[in-house]
């Protein structure tokens, strides 16, 4: 009996100690809402809804060519706040496990000239959704990685770091033109 309790006792500290330890690795980690969901960064709620790569965007204007591959996501964005938000590209990031992007402005420019609802750079007003595509330029191997939108949430201090959304798999599709 007694040799049962102790063998039960040590399993109870073992699972608390590997707990403990999950808890803690995660806790450097940016946090990150499940794909499909939501997620909240300073007042604004933040939700992928489609997610696709090409090569090159075409327009009659001035067409680009990914360096690399373009990986574009249509997001949506709500204001849940009652006052003016505003929206900064320099405030997105596509996190692509060990490689960080940044917005590609020349490719949301040519999706801009192709037709393409991008997402507004501008005040968001207070209740107002806002649906459209951002684009990064990622190196062709990136794909394969887990993407993630991340949010940076410099406006708000106390969050420290970025907050980031799962995206839908990165399916090689192209955008109509």
């Amino acid at each position: 009996m007694f040799g049962k309790r102790m063998v039960l006792v040590g399993a109870v500290v073992l699972v608390g100690a590997l707990v403990g330890a999950a808890l803690e690795s995660n806790a450097t980690k940016p946090p990150s809402a499940p794909r499909g969901a939501a997620l909240e960064a300073h007042g604004l709620i933040w939700r992928v809804v489609g997610a696709r790569t090409t090569h090159r965007i075409v327009n009659q204007y001035v067409p680009a060519t990914a360096r690399g591959i373009y990986v574009i996501l249509d997001v949506r964005t709500t204001n849940a706040t009652q006052h003016v938000v505003s929206l900064e590209g320099d405030q997105l990031k596509l996190d692509l496990g060990q490689s960080v992007y940044p917005v590609d402005a020349t490719a949301v420019a040519a999706l801009e000239l192709a037709g393409h609802r991008t997402l507004p750079h501008t005040d968001l007003g207070p209740k107002v959704t806002s649906t459209g595509w951002i684009a990064f330029d990622v190196v062709p191997t990136a794909t394969r990685s887990r993407a993630q939108l991340c949010i940076d949430q410099r406006h708000n201090p106390a969050a420290g770091a970025p907050a980031c959304l799962s995206t839908p798999s990165l399916a090689t599709q192209h955008p109509a033109t």
